[in-house]
Order: structure tokens, then sequence, then C-alpha cells
């Protein structure tokens, strides 16, 4: 066993590593990049601390200010240069038809994914190291415990690691290398820019700990800045404001703590997609069971971070800029259901596009259940289009909604509700039918799916919010355009208690909006029914082709 684990991670011994050793850190090819590193951070760390001892701040403050923008540097070069060459390197290499060779080497999967992703950012471990001795003059200058040192680098790798890991399994689907060094660039950005700056303020907090803001923000920042300091910039900007302890149903976890335990899982689910692709090419990036694991620790991460807020406890963190939870009970009554649902559907969507098998497959799975003397495939294979085992993500996002809605009742948020037409179970209804809906689709209409979502999706959105434009006011002919679409159908859905809090001149429009409600969940039910009929007839037929035709 410690063999074979000393053979897995003996880097030098690895024939990917070594091949990208040689390529990767050629003098000629890297010379550039490294004269480009040290001079940019030897004049950004030279020229402030010259500046700031000048003016009387002693030599421990001026070394220790120096530290942050060192690690915006660092996260340049590993984080978003090492992980677009990741993507791109192994885009190339299928390019070039070396991965298919690669997998043809006696060389374990985990072995070659290990080479990967470690030999590929090779030069910018390089670059990175240049940067060691301009650390090694923050830390010893600025009097830094080597604990705090040590854990911020520590999330920083693992960091590095969970994006080079996305940028692969990136790379195992995109087709183009410029395609892909863009969108695991763009990915990376989004991770540590829109995220903490943008979804936060809808309650999902825990989306922050994805980068290493938050423990900046624990380590970093109260040894750089003041008591003072800290403040105004916890205010002033989001990326600074997430150092504060995470909750977890009545426990508080350190950002430290939260966000290794977070992207260690991450890390774990993209190499096992990676690592499924790199065996089979038919293989699902993920099969049945760990999508639906993967859903089901979704649904309680999200339900224990916010928790306190549900229960009535405290507000954790900041909801739309408001910290009362006794101005913000309308938002945690109305708003939380809502995108509850709808982060719980996008969640589906794509797992329902990973482990939902194509027809050629599914016919796959039932020639090879007809070899073994069964009548069709388990229910949790990847050839197996189980309606009843898909279900199960349907139940699991409604519990989770149930203990979600039945703590907000409990802790008297729905009180101004109990005089009114209660009208917030619709909600959970359009979530399961839509959910419902997802799967139907996906299977069936396999080719045109993408034809569907646009002009099912979107497009009856597009054209409502036009006419309302053009007749400067809401109608039912706008409400019951845009419910055909299932997005449109839960926000309405979602929104719907809203009347009792808003101007009761808008009461009509908030009686339009009931009856495009109405209306979708008839029209997704029509829709559904006709994509199981449609279902029953392919399955027959797949069935039927399958016993009369050769089964091999």
């Amino acid at each position: 066993m410690i063999a074979h684990l000393f053979e897995l991670l003996n880097l030098w011994g690895n024939p990917v590593f070594h091949r990208f050793r040689r390529s990767r850190l050629r003098i000629r090819k890297c010379v550039a990049w490294y004269l480009l590193t040290l001079i940019l951070t030897t004049f950004a760390l030279t020229l402030p601390y010259i500046l700031r001892t000048n003016s009387g701040i002693s030599e421990q403050s001026a070394a220790r200010s120096f530290w942050i923008p060192l690690l915006l540097i660092q996260g340049l070069i590993l984080l978003f240069k090492g992980t677009g060459s990741v993507s791109a390197g192994l885009i190339q290499d299928k390019i070039d038809q070396t991965l298919d060779y690669q997998r043809l080497t006696p060389l374990s999967p985990i072995r070659n994914l290990l080479g990967y992703l470690f030999g590929l950012p090779l030069m910018e471990y390089a670059m990175l190291a240049l940067t060691l001795p301009h650390l090694a003059f923050v830390v010893f200058v600025g009097n830094i415990p080597l604990d705090i040192v040590l854990s911020v680098y520590l999330v920083f790798f693992t960091c590095a690691i969970l994006y080079h890991v996305t940028a692969i399994a990136v790379g195992m689907v995109m087709q183009r290398w410029i395609w892909g060094y863009l969108l695991s660039v763009v990915a990376v950005a989004f991770l540590n820019i829109v995220l903490p700056t943008f979804i936060s303020q809808f309650g999902l907090k825990f989306f922050q700990h994805l980068s290493i803001w938050p423990v900046i923000g624990q380590k970093v920042l109260p040894l750089v800045l003041t008591a003072n300091e800290l403040l105004l910039a916890e205010s002033q900007l989001p990326f600074f404001s997430m150092g504060s302890a995470v909750p977890f149903f009545n426990w508080s976890l350190s950002p430290f703590a939260f966000t290794l335990i977070l992207q260690a899982s991450l890390i774990v689910t993209f190499a096992i997609m990676a690592l499924r692709r790199w065996q089979a090419a038919a293989k699902h990036s993920l099969s049945k069971l760990y999508a639906l694991g993967i859903l089901t620790g979704f649904i309680v991460l999200v339900t224990g971070n916010l928790w306190p807020a549900i229960t009535g406890q405290f507000m954790p963190f900041a909801l739309f800029g408001q910290t009362d939870i006794e101005e913000l009970s309308e938002v945690v009554a109305i708003g939380l259901p809502l995108m509850y649902s709808l982060t719980v559907w996008l969640l589906c969507v794509f797992l329902f596009s990973i482990v939902v098998p194509n027809h050629h497959a599914y016919i796959r799975g039932i020639r090879r259940a007809i070899k073994l003397d069964r009548t069709a495939a388990r229910p949790w294979h990847d050839d197996a289009a189980s309606i009843p085992f898909m279900s199960l993500f349907t139940l699991a996002a409604l519990l989770g909604f149930w203990v979600l809605y039945r703590e907000i009742l409990a802790s008297g948020f729905l009180d101004f509700l109990a005089q009114t037409d209660f009208r917030h179970w619709r909600l959970p209804l359009a979530l399961g039918l839509v959910l419902t809906y997802t799967f139907l689709l996906l299977q069936v209409l396999q080719k045109l799916t993408v034809l569907v979502i646009l002009l099912l999706w979107f497009l009856p959105i597009l054209i409502s919010v036009v006419l309302s434009a053009a007749m400067q006011s809401m109608a039912v002919l706008q409400t019951v355009i845009a419910s055909v679409s299932p997005l449109a159908l839960i926000v309405m859905s979602g929104l719907l208690p809203l009347e009792t809090v808003v101007p009761t001149d808008v009461d009509n429009e908030f009686d339009f909006m009931l009856t495009g409600v109405h209306t979708g969940l008839v029209f997704i039910l029509i829709q559904i029914a006709w994509l199981s009929y449609r279902w029953y007839q392919l399955k027959r037929g797949f069935e039927l082709a399958c016993q009369l035709g050769p089964a091999s």
C-alpha cells in the first residue's frame, strides 16, 4: 500500500511529468517570463517599501503591507496563467492525438492525471519560485508568524490544484486550445471576482470559499491593516469582508477550515470526472450515484450556511448590504426559497446533462443486459435511463426545500401571509415539475434540446419583456407568454407572495402573474405527459430492436 502510494506521488519517476519537465522548462522559452517576473515583483516591492520607510512608517509595517500585492502577483502567475496553460496544453495534446497514445501506455490513469496536473504548469511554478525571496523578505522583516504563512499558502496551493483540475476537465471537453485557455481563465476570474462580489449578496456566501480571499481576510488583513483600516476595507470591498466565521447549522467553522473542506471536495469531484473520461471516452463524466451525492451535499451545504438566518437567530452575512434580520424578514421569507429553487434547478440541469445517456448508449445498455440475462441495465448504470432513479433528484430537491421552508415558517418570517391567500405552495410544485420536465426533455429530445431551450426557455421571456415595454405595463398576455418558460415559471411562482408587501396599485399585476403561473403549470404538465408518452414509445422501439437484432 505504502509502496503504491509512493509510486503515485513520485513525480520524478512519472514519464508524463518528465516529458513536461523537459519541454516546459526550456530556457529559451522561459527566460523572458522569468525576467518579467523578477523585474515586476522587485519593482513592486522596492518602490513602496522605500516610500513608506522614508515617510516614517516602520520597516515591519512597510514589509507587511507588501504581502497582499505579492499574493496578487503570485495568483496571476499560478492561478490565472497556470490554469490557462493546463487547459491549453491538454487540448493541444488532444489535437496532436498524443492523449490517445498516452491512454495506450501501461501508466495508470491517476499517474497520467498527476503528470498532466503538475507537469503542464511547471513554468508557472518556476516563475512562482522566483518570488520566494520577496516572500522571505516580507516574512522576516515583517515578523510574520510562520504558522500564518503556511496556512495561507496551503490554501493558495489548494486553490491552484482545484483550478488546474478544473482546467483538465475543461480540456477533456473542449476541442480548440484557445477556447479552453480563455474558458479556464474566465472561470478563475469568475470564481475570484464575480462570485465574491455578486453571488454572496443573494445569501450564497459559501461560494466565496472557492477562492483564497476568505483566508486572506482571516489571516493576512489583521496583520497588514490597523483596526480602523480593516473596518473601512471590509465596508468598501467585498473581497476583504470574508474573514468571519462560516455558519454551518449550529456550528461555526473558520474560513481556513471551511475553504480546505470545500476545495478538497471539488478537487476530488473534478479528478473523478477526468479519470472516468481517461479510462473510457464513452463513460459519463460522473456516475448517477455520485451526481445524486453532489446534489445532496450541495443542498446540505446551502441549508447549513443559511441556518442562522432561516431559524431567526442572526444574519451571518450581509444580504443586499443589510445585516439586520428584522429588516430582512420579507427577503428571507420570499427571496431565499426562490434563490434556492433557481440554484438547485440550474445545478440539476448541469448534472442531468452529464448523467442522462444518449439513445445509442441506452441501446448499448439493453444489449449488454440481454447478454447477462437481465431485462434492462441497472438503474444507476451510465447506460440506464431510469425515470424512477432520476426522480430521486427531484425528491432530494423538494426535501431540501421542505426543510428550508419549515424553518422559515417556524421562525415567524411568514406571519405577514397569515391573513392572505396563501400562495407559496406554488413554488415547490413548480420546482418539482420543472425538474421532472428537464430530465425528460434531455432524455427524449436529445438533439433538439438546444433548440427547445432557445424557443421555450428564453424566447418567451424576451417576447414578454418587449410587449411590456411597448405597452408600458404588465398584462395577462405577457405573463401567460412568459409562463411557457420554466425559468419564468419558477420566478413568478416565488414572487407571488410579494403581493402582500408592495403598494396596492399593482395588485392587478399580481393577479395577471397568478394567471400566468397557473397557465405555466398546466403547460408544463402537458409537456411532461407528452414527453413521458414519447419516451414510452422510444423505449419500446429500442427494446424490440435489441431483442430482434444480434445481442452483441
